[in-house]
Formats: structure tokens, C-alpha cells, sequence
């Protein structure tokens, strides 16, 4: 697991090849929330995903990990992740992360590193399977239906939808967006995954 020199003495009490080879994304994180490690799974990920090489290039080592999140997600996300830093003990959740074929839930651990030198989160697949059938293969508005005034998509950060430009409310699995985002995308949280996963409808998507 490639990390950063700070961190590897209090890797040393992990098997370093475990860490590379669990199927899962694992990274780490310094106490001030930068990227601070990943393992071979993280990279391989994103290559299955169509994230590649973007993500090797944009989220380097020491690249703050709030930037990466959705604005209605980031108290969440820090108060978590700073909470285990505190306590040290462990906190998890779980999440979706849909591919156009496949529906995926994941669950994400987070475990202290030493007397809170770091964080370790570790993503793990909890269920994988093909989109309900009932589903069309496409939805019938045209692609051009979702970019909204100031040229930016607006998807869901959770289940993946695209917001539909003329409907604020109206969010739809478009399998050409979620298999190849435009690069003018910008992740929210539709009303729907933020209630459920969050406990309370967000405020007005930006």
C-alpha cells in the first residue's frame, strides 16, 4: 500500500500485502483530512470506472479529501471522520455507488491509526446486482434535457441520478451520464438519498 512516510510506522501493525490485496478501496488520512495513502484497489476502481487517469492525476497524495465530497455531505463526512480521531474508536456507514449494469451498495470502516496519527478507511461491497429489470434501458429524455443553465449536470452523489434541467425535482437513471459523465458534472444529493441515508432533507442544490 503506497502511503506517505509519516504514516508508515503506524501501518506496521497491518499485513501491508492484506491491505493491497482486499478487494475494496482502502486510503488513508491524516489528521487534517489530506489523502495520505491508497492501495491497489483504489486505482483499480477508478480504472474500472472510467476514472482513470483523472484520478491519479487530480487526487494526488496530501490533496484534501473535502474536495472530493459533495458540499451536502462534507459536515457529515468530517464529523465522522473526526469523531474517530477523538474517541478512537471505529465508525462506519454504508453507501451506493451504482454502475450503468450494476446496482452497488458499499459499507466504509474507519479505524484510528496510532494515538490519532491517521485515519485508515477501508470500503468494502455489500451488494452487487443488475439493475431492477422493470427499469427502461433508457430513459426517453434527450441527454441535452439534464444540462442545466450554467452548463453543469447535476447528479446524485449517492444513487447516481441526474437532476432534469426543467424539473428541479425530477431526478432519472440516464445510463449515457452515469456510464460517462460530462465533464461539466457536479455531484449533489437528490432529496430522496439525502432523507435516507442522512436523516434530513438537504437545502436547495447549488
Amino acid at each position: 500500500m503506497l502511503c506517505v512516510p509519516a504514516l508508515e510506522p503506524y501501518l506496521a501493525r497491518f499485513d501491508r500485502a492484506q491491505l493491497d490485496d482486499h478487494v475494496g478501496a482502502i486510503f488513508a488520512l491524516t489528521p487534517d483530512l489530506l489523502l495520505a495513502g491508497f492501495n491497489r484497489a483504489w486505482f483499480e476502481f477508478a480504472r474500472a470506472n472510467g476514472g482513470e487517469p483523472q484520478i491519479s492525476r487530480d487526487w494526488p497524495l496530501g490533496r484534501p479529501l473535502i474536495d472530493a465530497i459533495a458540499v451536502e455531505l462534507r459536515g457529515f463526512y468530517v464529523a465522522g471522520y473526526r469523531s474517530v480521531l477523538t474517541s478512537r474508536r471505529p465508525w462506519s456507514h454504508e453507501y451506493e455507488c451504482h454502475s450503468p449494469q450494476i446496482e452497488r451498495r458499499f459499507h466504509q470502516t474507519v479505524l484510528v491509526l496510532g494515538d490519532g496519527a491517521g485515519l485508515l478507511v477501508v470500503n468494502s461491497l455489500r451488494h452487487a446486482a443488475p439493475h431492477d429489470p422493470e427499469r427502461p434501458a433508457v430513459h426517453p429524455a434527450p441527454v441535452e434535457d439534464y444540462r442545466e443553465l450554467d452548463g453543469f449536470y447535476r447528479q446524485c452523489a449517492s444513487c447516481r441520478r441526474f437532476r432534469h434541467a426543467r424539473h428541479a425535482n425530477r431526478w432519472d437513471w440516464v445510463p449515457a451520464l452515469v456510464g460517462q459523465p460530462p465533464r461539466a458534472t457536479s455531484h449533489v444529493l437528490c432529496a430522496i438519498c439525502f432523507e435516507h441515508h442522512y436523516g434530513k432533507a438537504p437545502g436547495p442544490a447549488s
